[in-house]
Protein backbone atom coordinates (compact mmCIF):
# COMPACT_ATOMS: atom_id res chain seq x y z
CA UNK A 1 0.00 0.00 0.00
CA UNK A 2 2.62 2.54 0.87
CA UNK A 3 4.55 2.29 -3.02
CA UNK A 4 1.02 2.31 -3.67
CA UNK A 5 -0.07 5.70 -2.11
CA UNK A 6 2.99 7.60 -2.55
CA UNK A 7 2.52 7.04 -6.68
CA UNK A 8 3.14 9.90 -8.93
CA UNK A 9 5.07 12.81 -9.08
CA UNK A 10 7.76 13.71 -6.53
CA UNK A 11 8.44 17.03 -4.76
CA UNK A 12 10.41 18.43 -2.06
CA UNK A 13 7.57 18.79 0.91
CA UNK A 14 8.64 20.53 4.67
CA UNK A 15 7.06 22.23 7.21
CA UNK A 16 4.63 25.01 6.42
CA UNK A 17 3.56 22.81 2.84
CA UNK A 18 0.18 21.99 1.97
CA UNK A 19 -1.43 20.51 -1.17
CA UNK A 20 -2.16 17.03 -2.74
CA UNK A 21 1.78 16.25 -2.16
CA UNK A 22 1.56 16.07 1.63
CA UNK A 23 -1.75 14.27 1.45
CA UNK A 24 -0.01 11.26 -0.40
CA UNK A 25 2.89 11.63 1.91
CA UNK A 26 0.60 11.48 5.14
CA UNK A 27 -1.08 8.61 3.67
CA UNK A 28 2.03 6.42 2.45
CA UNK A 29 3.38 7.04 5.98
CA UNK A 30 0.07 5.86 7.96
CA UNK A 31 0.25 2.80 5.57
CA UNK A 32 3.73 1.66 5.59
CA UNK A 33 4.81 2.65 9.39
CA UNK A 34 1.27 3.22 10.81
CA UNK A 35 2.52 6.71 11.60
CA UNK A 36 -1.42 7.60 12.63
CA UNK A 37 -1.09 10.98 10.78
CA UNK A 38 -4.36 13.24 10.53
CA UNK A 39 -4.46 13.32 6.29
CA UNK A 40 -5.18 16.95 6.54
CA UNK A 41 -2.77 17.58 3.28
CA UNK A 42 -1.17 20.02 5.83
CA UNK A 43 2.44 19.64 6.69
CA UNK A 44 2.94 20.84 10.39
CA UNK A 45 5.09 19.19 13.60
CA UNK A 46 3.62 16.15 13.71
CA UNK A 47 3.99 14.82 9.80
CA UNK A 48 7.73 16.18 10.60
CA UNK A 49 8.37 13.78 12.88
CA UNK A 50 6.56 11.19 11.36
CA UNK A 51 9.16 11.56 8.29
CA UNK A 52 12.14 11.76 10.41
CA UNK A 53 11.64 8.43 11.90
CA UNK A 54 11.09 7.19 8.45
CA UNK A 55 14.10 8.57 7.58
CA UNK A 56 15.74 6.91 10.57
CA UNK A 57 14.10 3.38 9.94
CA UNK A 58 15.58 3.22 6.54
CA UNK A 59 18.72 4.69 6.80
CA UNK A 60 18.28 8.37 5.48
CA UNK A 61 19.76 11.87 6.88
CA UNK A 62 16.73 12.22 9.41
CA UNK A 63 15.96 15.86 8.63
CA UNK A 64 12.02 15.77 8.57
CA UNK A 65 11.91 17.02 4.78
CA UNK A 66 10.17 14.87 2.59
CA UNK A 67 13.13 14.53 -0.54
CA UNK A 68 13.37 12.63 -3.22
CA UNK A 69 15.67 9.66 -1.67
CA UNK A 70 12.07 9.75 1.09
CA UNK A 71 9.47 9.88 -2.18
CA UNK A 72 11.90 7.33 -3.73
CA UNK A 73 12.08 5.05 -0.70
CA UNK A 74 8.26 4.92 -0.48
CA UNK A 75 7.42 4.55 -3.95
CA UNK A 76 9.46 1.30 -3.68
CA UNK A 77 7.82 0.14 -0.74
CA UNK A 78 11.09 0.47 1.37
CA UNK A 79 9.93 0.21 5.10
CA UNK A 80 13.03 -0.40 7.09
Amino acid sequence: WTALLSRGSTRLVKYGGAGEHVRRLQRALNAGTGAGLDVTGVYEQQTTDAVRAYQQRVGLPASGVATEQVWSSLQRGILS
